[in-house]
Formats: structure tokens, C-alpha cells, sequence
């Protein structure tokens, strides 16, 4: 009988656990996975979220690579970490300036803001939580070179938009304190944000350049159309409900 090894360290195995490290012996990633572990990888806390971070935002390919491959042990899991910048991503916005407070702006727009600040603050986290698998699933139809199933792209998707999310807390944070060197830092990481996620996906999907670039910003156009329909259609509900 054919024996396999430890996907992790490449130990051979005598049970369903490697005696090296203690990872279990894992198969290729199915939705079914997901939907059994992601509350346990919410749950739990280990100490590799520092090395996840720091391979992720250098070579994102490698920590999306690996762990699809099945060396899982010593990477944060992408749904805790994509839970955990979100939530960190949504708490800049409590010390951004209020700018309904702002003298001179008038009552309608003040009205307005007020409103949009509101519908920011509740649907935010649940409009990027909704738009992850709309976007595995724009990138698997768009991306087909490498044979990733669907939960695959998810976890894709999810390690990059942790990343972005990361990007995205440090130009928030920029804005707090407005100056020449902030506003210098928030475009260099808005260019940033495109120049990653560019080389992640022809990184990960194994395209040539141009053809991996064109895709990417095709799937971020879309992705980003539905991102922002998400949020009119749960704006317009909640407005409907509460302001009307």
C-alpha cells in the first residue's frame, strides 16, 4: 500500500497525525472543509499570525501556495485573519475625523453624511464578508490557467483582501493626522494596494504578465461594482427601515 508523507515537513506518516509536527493528514480543500473549521480557526489564537503577516505582505504567494497545498500548521488561518483585519479596519474608523462636525458644512449635506457615516459603520464588514465569495467566484471563471476549485479561490481571495485590509488600516490611520508626509504615505500604499494585488494574482494563478494583470483589474472592477451594489441594496434597506 502506497504511503504518504506529512504535506507539512514531508515526514513519511503511520497515522492520521504526523508524529513530527502533529499536522493531520489533510486532502485537497473543499467547501465542505471550510464550512467544518472556519469557527475553529475563528475561535483559536496560535502565534503564527506575525509570520503569516509578514510572508503575506512579501510574497503572498508563497503563504496562499503552500497552504493550498496543505502546509497549514504554521500559517494563520486566512478566515481568522481576514475576521481579525476587518475588525481592526472598522476600529480606525472610530478616530477618523467626524465630518458632520465640520462648520462649514451645510444641513443637507450634513444630513447626508450623517447617514452615509451610519450605514458605513453597520454594513461595512458585512459587505467585504459578502463580497469574498462573489469575487472566488469572478476569479475562478476569470482565471483558469491553474485548476483551483471554488473554496480554493476563497481562500485566495481572502488572504489578499486581509492584505489589502492591512493596507488599508494604515492609510486610515494617515488620515487621522493630516499633513504632507500622511497624505504622501496613503498614496504610496493606494498605489501599493494595485501593484499587490496585480502581482499576487499573476503570482498565485500562474499567468504571464500582461494577460494576469488585465484579468486582475477586470476582477477588481467587477468585484468592485458588486462590492458597492451591496452596500446600496443593504443602505436602501436600512434607510427605508429607520429614516423613512
Amino acid at each position: 500500500m502506497e504511503q504518504s508523507t506529512c504535506k507539512n515537513c514531508d515526514t513519511q506518516l503511520t497515522g492520521r497525525f504526523c508524529s513530527n509536527c502533529g499536522q493531520q493528514n489533510l486532502d485537497r480543500l473543499t467547501s465542505g472543509f471550510i464550512m467544518d473549521n472556519s469557527m475553529g480557526y475563528i475561535l483559536n489564537y496560535d502565534n503564527s499570525f506575525i509570520h503569516t503577516l509578514k510572508v503575506l505582505l512579501i510574497k503572498p504567494e508563497t503563504v496562499i501556495k503552500e497552504y493550498l497545498a496543505g502546509k497549514r500548521k504554521k500559517y494563520f488561518s486566512p478566515f481568522k485573519l481576514l475576521l481579525l483585519t476587518t475588525s481592526l479596519l472598522a476600529l480606525t474608523f472610530v478616530f477618523l475625523p467626524d465630518v458632520t462636525k465640520q462648520p462649514n458644512i451645510g444641513e443637507s449635506s450634513k444630513e447626508f453624511a450623517e447617514i452615509f457615516k451610519v450605514l458605513f459603520e453597520r454594513f461595512f464588514s458585512l459587505t467585504i464578508f459578502l463580497a469574498i465569495p462573489a469575487s472566488a467566484l469572478i476569479n475562478k471563471l476569470l482565471f483558469k490557467k491553474v485548476d483551483y476549485n471554488f473554496a480554493e479561490h476563497l481562500v485566495v481571495t481572502t488572504y489578499t483582501s486581509s492584505a489589502v485590509n492591512v493596507f488599508n488600516i494604515i492609510i486610515y490611520t494617515c488620515q487621522m493626522d493630516i499633513n504632507v508626509f500622511t497624505v504622501a504615505v496613503s498614496i504610496i500604499l493606494g498605489i501599493g494596494i494595485f501593484v499587490y494585488t496585480f502581482r499576487a494574482y499573476v503570482k498565485v494563478f500562474e499567468e504571464k504578465w500582461i494577460i494576469g494583470i488585465l484579468k486582475a483589474i477586470l476582477s477588481n472592477i467587477i468585484s468592485s461594482i458588486l462590492y458597492l451594489m451591496e452596500f446600496l441594496i443593504l443602505g436602501a434597506i436600512y434607510y427605508f427601515l429607520y429614516y423613512r
